[in-house]
């Protein structure tokens, strides 16, 4: 399943500023689930039941993108790649550096060949 890309200015629009800078400060440049129920999970009590619900009508059920809003300077590519050989998820890396999933992923796919199993009768 994949998730949809939310904008900034999409998010900013939907819930508010304030709730949008909150939602992103905790889960900016990850994936998040958005329950169909507001009531259930964590987003009520991050960005307040209003926002929550409104989320939950336009986006309920759904995996989203957050936006990376916190401005940061270029993202660390030797401390995301001793993070990834340090074996951590690609997932725990982004949120340690402050950068997104889909960065790590992409410095993941450049940098580390995937492991091939020995062929089988060679």
């Amino acid at each position: 399943m994949s998730a949809y890309s939310i904008s900034w200015p999409e998010l900013a629009d939907l819930i508010g500023h304030e709730a949008a800078t909150a939602l992103c400060q905790h889960y900016g440049g990850l994936t998040k689930y958005v329950p169909a129920d507001s009531k259930r999970g964590d987003l009520r009590k991050l960005i307040g039941q209003a926002a929550a619900d409104t989320l939950a009508s336009m986006h309920g059920g759904e995996t989203l993108e957050l936006p990376n809003r916190v401005n940061k300077p270029e993202p660390k590519k030797p401390q995301i790649l001793r993070l990834l050989e340090g074996g951590l998820s690609v997932r725990q890396v982004a949120m340690q550096a402050g950068v997104t999933e889909n960065w790590v992923k992409m410095l993941k796919r450049q940098h580390f060949k995937p492991r091939v199993s020995p062929s089988k009768g060679a």
